[in-house]
């Protein structure tokens, strides 16, 4: 991530959440001849959230994705999975609000459009390099790795860094 330093909010960190399409993957789907979709998944972020994991972070997927993409790759993370979700704002307020979290315990990693609204209310908000541009914003972090090439590493390591 660039000019991070060491924040002292990330010790406030307690969940993040995780856009699928972009962030997870590398924005790409591949399509068979009989309609199959498939994605590109980046193996180390897998190892990022299992570091998550172990220093007590929550990680949590939220996406629009209706076809089962996202859940199968998150089953094998052992992340929860969110899909179909239209609004992530009010999503992410229900799951915070569950836990007896706030947004200022919050950390969003998203790379498009309807990521704005839930990136502009975390107390950590993080984009892609390769995310929409309408979304770069100077108040946002961006990683240095894109979509499905280690960005969610990226973010792990860094909140999980003393």
């Amino acid at each position: 991530m660039r000019n991070l330093g060491s924040f002292e909010f990330k010790k406030s960190i307690q969940i993040l959440f995780l856009d699928f399409d972009g962030v997870l993957t590398n924005n790409s789907v591949h399509i068979d001849e009989l309609g199959r979709e498939y994605v590109t998944c980046c193996r180390y972020d897998g190892f990022g959230i299992a570091s998550l994991l172990k220093h007590g972070i929550t990680p949590i997927v939220l996406t629009t994705e209706t076809k089962p993409l996202a859940r199968q790759r998150c089953l094998k993370l052992q992340l929860a999975c969110f899909d179909c979700i239209e609004d992530k704002y009010s999503a992410a307020l229900k799951i915070l609000e569950s836990r007896k979290l706030s947004f200022s315990q919050a950390s969003f990693l998203g790379n498009d459009i309807n990521d704005l609204v839930l990136l502009k209310n975390v107390a950590f908000p993080i984009v892609t390099p390769d995310s929409h541009e309408s979304i770069h914003n100077e108040h946002f972090y961006v990683t240095s790795r894109s979509g499905g090439n280690g960005c969610v590493r990226e973010v792990c390591e860094f909140l999980c860094s003393q």
